[in-house]
């Protein structure tokens, strides 16, 4: 079902994508543009999502729109973190804290902060990981922020984690004991089981078996919790990208029997326009035979000839204009040959 109703909003919001362009609403348009770039962006197909943002963003900025760009901009940058494209990033993600700075927006400030220093850590410059991952904590508590700082620990405790310096390691305990407890009060299974397993880490360099042992357990505990909503979450997405692409073969087929419909109909107004002039030809060359029998003008007959010809030169083009399109390629110079070689034939008569 969920599947389903993936493809029915892709579907519905671009519906609503075409609304929006008739009527010019440059807002909805923007808004409906950065929707469609995350159901692409959730299918993993990441230049899509990227198209879409990119519109979007032009439109944000267009109508001044600091949150919704400031929006657009961090998930353009998460893209170019996915791909390790580190200078891309930084610059989308400096971008829309910018924006959000600008409007006020200090959870914003906190999360582009947040994600500067992963793309530091990313890079091994720990030094100014650290340094986003503090201010970004310092926002967040000043905010009461809880899960937001929950996240916040983790990042500076996996830093400190890695030095072997006794101070830093109780520091990053200190951390990683305070993550958990907000994991626990507030029921959040991915900080607990981050919290845990690094708690487990901490208490093994330290040299306490039990303690460590006991924070692994509660850290494979969580992680079975997360692989099964993992898992419960691939097949969803395996069944929407199945339905989606099943909706775009039907729709193929579908424009493909439209255009053989078309196609058989637009041959039987044709067949039956030759028809047509095929028997106006004729009677319009009884009309000339006729002339043996009538009394007229050699003008009249001469001009009455002429035209005939003329009428039955035209209709051979139109008639064979199809078949030799094939030869010539639409050549001026092959169709003006072809069309002497008609005219040849046509002569002697």
């Amino acid at each position: 079902l969920v599947g389903s109703e993936m493809c029915i909003r892709d579907r519905y919001y671009h519906i609503s994508l075409k609304i929006s362009e008739e009527m010019d609403d440059k807002y909805y348009l923007a808004y409906t543009l950065i929707n469609i770039g995350y159901l692409y962006n959730g299918q993993d197909d990441t230049s899509k999502a990227l198209e879409y943002y990119k519109k979007s963003l032009a439109l944000m900025n267009e109508l001044n729109d600091k949150q919704g760009a400031a929006i657009t901009l961090i998930n353009i940058g998460s893209i170019y973190k996915e791909n390790d494209q580190f200078e891309e990033a930084l610059d989308y993600f400096l971008e829309g804290m910018k924006n959000y700075d600008e409007i006020g927006n200090k959870i914003g400030v906190a999360t582009s902060l947040n994600n500067i220093g992963t793309l530091y850590q990313d890079k091994g410059d720990t030094e100014k990981a650290l340094n986003y991952y503090y201010k970004s904590l310092n926002i967040k508590e000043e905010m009461n922020n809880q899960d937001g700082i929950a996240f916040s620990l983790l990042n500076i405790g996996q830093i400190l984690l890695q030095n072997d310096n006794q101070v830093e390691l109780e520091k990053a305990k200190h951390n990683f004991i305070r993550a958990l407890s907000i994991g626990e009060e507030l029921g959040y299974p991915t900080i607990i089981s981050s919290a845990s397993n690094q708690l487990s880490k901490v208490y093994e360099k330290q040299g306490k078996g039990s303690n460590a042992l006991k924070m692994y357990k509660l850290h494979i505990q969580m992680r079975d919790s997360l692989n099964n909503e993992e898992t419960q979450k691939a097949t969803i997405k395996q069944q929407t990208q199945y339905e989606f692409e099943k909706e775009q073969i039907v729709k193929e087929n579908e424009a493909k029997e439209q255009a053989r419909i078309e196609a058989e109909e637009t041959s039987r107004r044709n067949n039956l326009q030759y028809s047509l002039i095929f028997l106006g030809i004729l009677l319009l060359f009884g009309i000339v035979l006729s002339l043996g029998f009538i009394k007229v003008s050699p003008n009249i007959a001469e001009g009455l000839i002429f035209f005939a010809f003329l009428i039955l030169f035209e209709f051979v083009l139109v008639f064979t204009e199809p078949y030799l399109e094939q030869y010539t390629n639409g050549e001026p110079m092959y169709n003006l040959l072809a069309n002497a070689v008609i005219a040849i034939l046509i002569f002697p008569l």
